[in-house]
């Protein structure tokens, strides 16, 4: 993709139109971009872009407008990284430089407001479709209780929101995890060795970005490979020259019954159980718990997870405290793939009257 509209002097050039408001999902893989007209209502514009197509975000805010043919009056980002209180961000999982929001806004003309990246999922969960959900596990929705969305994508990451709608994010996707077998010792050691510190976290071992590529070459140095069928391993090369990881090819190969991609789901679906398992005993998220992400909303693959691996049993933990809890929360997957994009737009329109 080209990028011909960088210069101040070119952007502010284009007409300014106040009554079109932007949400943008940005993370390391791809932008969500999603633009109503808030005096009509109507969408104006919707696309999506490859993060690694364009060297910075000013280099894409350019792409965008000069794909609109104006700017916006407002534009809310949620940003994949950690946001700073004057609103700038660094982006994880990408080489793009600190995002500096007031030379931002400077060079540009346009309002804009970041937020982190689960603010906008969740934002998104408080006005999602019942029809873009599908329950995984049974349980109780209280209304009123907070809900839990966790996403698994090129990262991990998690936020909460409030029956108020205040969207409360979080980072625990680098929150660290306890082997549950022998062959996650086993793994969490590779790790550790693949990386030089005592400390890996979830991100780190189940991500699409580094843990299925670490689980996929574990399993081949761990003697697993012989399980490896050669349609599976020639699928997830194709993924891989393709630039989508190895994800897709281990998930497709475990539902269609691989058992080298069986086994690293089992390990995947573990992992992501405890760590399910401690952000419920944390939040407490008694309006339920969504998963969302690329990995997540995966044709076929929350249900393999729950159905196939030890998810269950890992989430509930027999023995533990608060099992009666746990076992009351419902769990989902949405559905909807631009439920992050949809709650960033909600955020730029609940916004627009305050400036």
């Amino acid at each position: 993709m080209s990028h011909t509209v960088t210069a101040q002097s070119v952007i502010l050039t284009f007409p300014l139109k106040g009554n079109v408001v932007g949400g943008l999902d940005v993370g390391g893989t791809k932008v969500d971009v999603l633009f109503t007209d808030v005096s009509t209502g109507r969408i104006v514009f919707r696309a999506r872009y490859r993060s690694s197509d364009f060297v910075s975000l000013d280099a894409l805010l350019d792409q965008i407008i000069s794909d609109l043919g104006y700017r916006p009056g407002r534009i809310v980002m949620a940003i994949a990284g950690p946001r700073q209180s004057n609103g700038d961000v660094q982006m994880t999982n990408t080489d793009w430089p600190i995002i500096d929001v007031r030379k931002t806004i400077a060079r540009t003309g346009i309002r804009i407001e970041t937020v982190n990246d689960m603010v906008g999922t969740v934002s998104g969960l408080g006005v999602l479709n019942l029809s873009k959900q599908t329950m995984l596990k049974r349980g109780s929705v209280d209304p009123d209780g907070p809900k839990l969305g966790i996403t698994v994508s090129t990262g991990v990451g998690d936020g909460i929101i409030l029956s108020n709608g205040t969207s409360i994010p979080g980072e625990a996707g680098h929150a660290t995890w306890q082997p549950q077998s022998p062959l996650e010792f086993r793994y969490l050691q590779w790790l550790q060795n693949k990386y030089d510190t005592s400390t890996i976290t979830v991100e780190l071992a189940i991500s699409g970005d580094h843990g299925f590529p670490s689980l996929y070459q574990f399993l081949i140095e761990d003697g697993w490979g012989s399980e490896l069928l050669t349609e599976t391993r020639n699928n997830i090369a194709n993924y891989v020259r393709a630039g989508e990881g190895y994800g897709p090819g281990i998930t497709e190969g475990a539902i269609a019954g691989d058992k080298f991609s069986m086994k690293a789901m089992e390990i995947f679906g573990s992992i992501l159980g405890q760590h399910t398992r401690n952000r419920a005993v944390s939040t407490l998220p008694t309006g339920g718990i969504f998963f969302v992400g690329s990995v997540m909303q995966a044709p076929g693959v929350t249900q393999y997870v729950i159905r196939h691996t030890p998810f269950l049993e890992t989430f509930l933990a027999e023995g533990a405290k608060h099992i009666d809890l746990l076992r009351r929360i419902p769990i989902f997957t949405v559905t909807d793939k631009s439920v992050a994009v949809k709650g960033t737009l909600e955020l730029a329109k609940a916004t627009q009257g305050n400036n």
